[in-house]
């Protein structure tokens, strides 16, 4: 699934560089990425459902974090206006694209997503748009 969502991602967009690792974003980490660049933190994967009806399916929560760093030294000093402006540049460079793929992938069985704004998480001060979704797929029969 974590392959399937890297390849997902660099189709939609080439230019977001996909980080998994929690480590590879702490802060001194964070603070290094470029201001001129675009990135995706997949969140590891922490709870699922398994459906044991007529077919065996497996479901995972998936959140993915897009965000650029803005060039000013703090998001304070940042408007409203111009985080919307950055989060809407997030979604229309690889989000809607992203989410079409998703929908028409085989691997996962998932139409239904969620969006919301986070604060910074990292001490980079990005700004950013979260995705939320529960990947589903089918699991084989032993």
């Amino acid at each position: 699934m974590l392959d399937n969502l890297k390849t997902l991602i660099n189709t939609a967009n080439e230019d977001y560089e996909v980080f998994y690792e929690e480590s590879r974003m702490f802060n001194v980490d964070a603070d290094e990425l470029s201001t001129e660049g675009s990135y995706c933190y997949i969140e590891e994967f922490v709870s699922g459902t398994f459906n044991l009806g007529r077919w065996k399916e497996e479901t995972t929560t998936v959140q993915l974090y897009f965000f650029k760093i803005p060039e000013q030294t703090t998001i304070e000093e940042l408007t409203a206006e111009q985080r919307i402006t950055i989060r809407e540049t997030i979604k229309t460079e690889v989000v809607l694209d992203l989410l079409d793929l998703l929908r028409v992938d085989r691997q996962n069985q998932t139409t239904d997503f969620r969006w919301f704004y986070p604060v910074p998480k990292y001490d980079c001060n990005e700004v950013g748009l979260i995705v939320e979704f529960e990947y589903k797929k089918k699991l084989c029969a032993s």
